[in-house]
């Protein structure tokens, strides 16, 4: 792949990551947006849920910071992709998958988020293979 269009797949990676982990985090703090993405009746239940639906956002938010610092040095810093491969997203489909498992979330609804997890495997897997060997140092790009 040609020095620019893996430099430009890198920074595609890292803010399509950015802006999915604050949508996330927008519906873990607003419960009525959760549950409206996965077919749930309003889970603004016990605050004990809602305490940790924040914390978890918290991180989200946190994990959007990191991408687009990932940006500022795109080549020098492409493993925080890996690192959000494993074990953020596929933690993410896991909690999904217990979540169908137990009845919590329909099937039907879950689908569209695991796809979407199984994109974001492939482009930052790809992005980041596709960055290794162009040529470019951690010097000239930052």
């Amino acid at each position: 792949m040609k020095k620019s269009n893996s430099l430009i797949l890198l920074r595609v990676s890292y803010w399509i990551g950015a802006v999915l982990d604050l949508f996330v985090a927008c519906s873990m703090v607003f419960p009525s947006l959760f549950s409206e993405i996965y077919g749930l009746k309003n889970i603004d239940g016990p605050s004990s849920l809602r305490a940790v639906m924040g914390m978890c956002a918290s991180f989200m938010i946190g994990w959007s910071a990191l991408l687009i610092w990932a940006d500022r040095k795109p080549v020098e810093r492409k493993g925080i992709l890996v690192i959000t491969v494993f074990p953020v997203i596929v933690g993410m489909a896991g909690s999904i998958l217990h979540g169908v498992a137990s009845g919590f979330i329909p099937f039907e609804r879950a689908v569209i988020s695991l796809i979407i997890q199984g994109m974001l495997i492939v482009l930052f897997l790809y992005s980041y293979f596709s960055s290794i060997n162009t040529g470019y140092s951690a010097e000239r790009i930052s």
